[in-house]
């Protein structure tokens, strides 16, 4: 575990002073990453401006980084995945980590179990909804797969409107 000073940039409310997080994973300064932010947790992008070893404060206090902001897209059993974490939907937060994997192949590869998938739903009319209804963490599979996730992002993003509204609530409960 090592101790990393956060700058939220893009947030004028919180961009005047450093947050104290722990990360367990390497960072150096200048690498930006998402954390949690306030009572909601939800998902900012931060860039590391002082790292330490030893906690500069009470450990339970501080929060985690949830990922560096470039690692996005990744390779499992040589199949490419796009994690649906990280991608901004207002002007300063970002969609939740290990929500949604997206793949075009015909079949997720078998090496996401290993990740915590816990769902895989198919890229076709139902897919939307398996998606809001889904309790774990999923992977979006087949060549439609990019296309509803853009849709998805659309709704996120509040652009699209759905005929279900319910659906829509569970998307940002999900992801946000």
């Amino acid at each position: 575990m090592m101790y990393v000073a956060l700058r939220f940039f893009l947030d004028p409310n919180l961009c005047e002073r450093t947050y104290w997080y722990g990360s367990e994973f390497p960072l150096e300064e200048g690498d930006e990453v998402f954390a949690p932010v306030g009572v909601h947790d939800k998902l900012q992008c931060g860039r590391v401006e002082r790292t330490s070893k030893l906690p500069p404060m009470e450990i339970s206090l501080m929060k985690r980084t949830v990922a560096k902001a470039d690692g996005r897209v990744f390779l499992v059993d040589n199949v490419r995945v796009c994690e649906f974490g990280g991608i901004r939907y207002d002007g300063k937060h970002f969609t939740r980590f290990f929500r949604l994997l997206v793949t075009e192949e015909q079949e997720p590869p078998q090496g996401l179990k290993k990740l915590g998938v816990t769902e895989q739903i198919p890229a076709d009319e139902n897919a939307l909804s398996r998606i809001a209804t889904c309790r774990g963490f999923a992977v979006l599979y087949g060549e439609r797969a990019n296309g509803i996730a853009r849709n998805l992002i659309e709704i996120l993003r509040g652009g699209k409107s759905s005929e279900n509204e319910r659906e829509i609530s569970l998307f940002h409960e999900k992801f946000d």
